[in-house]
């Protein structure tokens, strides 16, 4: 029963999920996302409704996930498609909606100390932390 079941042997694969999600807001109606995929017309390119044909394009061409990104889409109104998508920061995505005016301009991305600063203040519940003797 199991090899009727798996027939690409991917569902362990890195992509797998990130495959399967976006075919989900692109034609699932009940998908929680699929207003604003689907519902908009965002499609998601034949060569890739197979797992197979999408893992095998990603890693040919934009080879596997950097630590600390997501697949994009490189145009909010684009489809999903070969030379349409990258890795891309929370910082890229977020400059990347539809709900942003044309004027819109990212913020700087933090630097290190910025993202340590947070870090200690989540981790210490709201104390800062103490200043710096040089």
């Amino acid at each position: 029963m199991r090899e009727i079941a798996t027939r690409h042997g991917l569902s362990r694969h890195p992509l797998y999920d990130t495959h399967r999600a976006m075919m989900r807001r692109c034609y699932d109606p009940r998908h929680h996302a699929y207003a604003r995929y689907g519902g908009r017309g965002i499609t998601v390119d034949p060569s890739w409704h197979d797992v197979r044909g999408f893992v095998s394009w990603v890693e040919a061409n934009l080879g596997p996930r950097p630590a600390g990104m997501t697949f994009d889409r490189k145009d909010n109104d684009g489809n999903y498609e070969p030379g349409g998508v990258r890795w891309a920061t929370v910082f890229q995505q977020q400059a990347n909606r539809s709900d942003r005016p044309p004027d819109w301009v990212p913020p700087a991305e933090p630097t290190n100390a910025e993202y340590q600063r947070r870090h200690y203040y989540k981790r210490t519940r709201g104390q800062l932390p103490p200043p710096r003797i040089s």
